[in-house]
């Protein structure tokens, strides 16, 4: 289950609706000291190669993440009607050339 809530954490970082946010150096100590002592970090307190950071999640309410969602996906499908547009083209002018080439 943990490895689905860190896929599901990856997932709205990469779309940017969290943000990764590093400890101030006050606050590096504080958490170096808990870790040293074995100590639990604060709720919502994780750590890595670089340093302590926490996620802060988007203030965004549902309704602006729909229409987040919606737009990203318009943006999308007009990349995909656009290159479908450019093989198909492409397609259609190679059987031209292939046509006026072969009855020659």
């Amino acid at each position: 289950m943990k490895n689905l809530r860190d896929e599901l954490r990856q997932m709205r970082f990469e779309l940017n609706l969290i943000q990764k946010v590093y400890s101030s150096k006050e606050e590096e100590k504080q958490y170096s000291k808990l870790k040293k002592e074995k100590q639990q970090l604060p709720e919502g307190v994780l750590s890595d190669d670089t340093g302590f950071y926490r996620y802060i999640e988007s203030d965004l309410t549902r309704e602006e993440l729909e229409s987040f969602f919606l737009y990203r996906q318009v943006l999308y499908l007009k990349s995909i009607r656009s290159s479908m547009l450019f093989f198909v083209v492409l397609t259609v002018i190679s059987l031209f050339i292939t046509l006026v080439f072969a009855f020659r």
